[in-house]
C-alpha cells in the first residue's frame, strides 16, 4: 500500500476539507418524498390564498391569509385572470371573455413552500373533462415528480405533500386535449411557504479565503519540504 507523505497528506487533507465544504454549500440532501393524492387533505400548516388583487396577465398574485407570503400563478401559453369575489378563482382568458384553463403554474416567489391543495373545478359552458397532468419540481430531485388524472365535471381536488428532506419548489398543471381545459381554478391551499434563505457575502466570502488558505499552506509546505530534499 502506498504511504503518503507528511506534505502530500497534508495536501490531501486541505483537498478535503476543501470539498466537504463546497459540498456543503452547493449540495442538497438525498432523495426525495413528493406525493400527488387526488382529494382534499388539509395539512396542519395550510394557509389560504387570497386572491383579492384582481390582477390580469401571464403571471398574477395571491397572498396567504396568514403569513401574507405572495403566492405566483403563471402560464406561459395563456393570460390569466384572478378573481377575488364570490367565489375566489383564477381563469383563462382570451380577447376578454373567458376560455378554458390548460397551462398554469404555481410557487412562491424566491422561495419555497410544502404543501399545496387545489381544486381544478369543471362546470358552466366552459371547460370540459379530460387529462389533468400535474409535475411538481423540489429542490432535491433531478427531475419532477408528476402523476396523470382524468378530471370531470364537478370538484376535482388534489393534494400534494412533501416530506422533510425537501421543500417543493414549483407546481405545473397541464390539460389534455390542449384545445380544452377546465373551466378555473380555486379553493387553493398552500402549506409552509417560505423566502429561500440568501447566503450573506460575508458568509460566503469567509469560506472561499478558507478554501484558499488551506489549499496555499499546502502548497507552501510541499515547495518547502522539496526544497530541503534537494539541499
Amino acid at each position: 500500500m502506498m504511504r503518503l507523505t507528511g506534505s502530500a497528506s497534508l495536501m490531501t487533507r486541505g483537498s478535503i476539507l476543501a470539498a466537504l465544504l463546497l459540498f456543503g454549500l452547493t449540495a442538497g440532501s438525498s432523495r426525495a418524498t413528493i406525493i400527488i393524492a387526488a382529494g382534499n387533505t388539509p395539512q396542519a400548516n395550510d394557509e389560504n390564498v387570497l386572491l383579492d388583487r384582481n390582477m390580469t396577465g401571464t403571471s398574477v398574485l395571491g397572498v396567504t391569509n396568514q403569513t401574507r407570503r405572495s403566492v405566483r400563478f403563471s402560464s406561459s401559453t395563456q393570460t390569466l385572470a384572478e378573481f377575488g369575489s364570490g367565489q375566489a378563482r383564477i381563469e383563462a382568458t382570451a380577447g376578454g371573455s373567458q376560455v378554458p384553463l390548460n397551462n398554469i403554474s404555481i410557487n412562491v416567489p424566491n422561495g419555497t413552500f410544502e404543501s399545496l391543495i387545489f381544486n381544478a373545478f369543471v362546470g358552466g359552458q366552459v371547460g370540459g373533462s379530460g387529462s389533468l397532468t400535474i409535475s411538481v419540481a423540489d429542490n432535491v430531485s433531478p427531475s419532477p415528480t408528476t402523476l396523470t388524472s382524468t378530471i370531470a365535471n364537478g370538484s376535482n381536488f388534489f393534494t400534494i405533500t412533501s416530506d422533510a428532506v425537501q421543500s417543493i419548489l414549483s407546481v405545473n398543471l397541464s390539460f389534455s386535449p390542449a384545445s380544452s381545459g377546465f373551466t378555473d381554478l380555486r379553493q387553493v391551499r398552500i402549506g409552509g411557504a417560505a423566502v429561500a434563505p440568501v447566503p450573506e457575502p460575508s458568509t460566503m466570502a469567509a469560506a472561499l479565503s478558507g478554501i484558499a488558505c488551506l489549499s496555499l499552506a499546502g502548497f507552501r509546505k510541499l515547495r518547502r519540504r522539496s526544497a530541503e530534499a534537494k539541499a
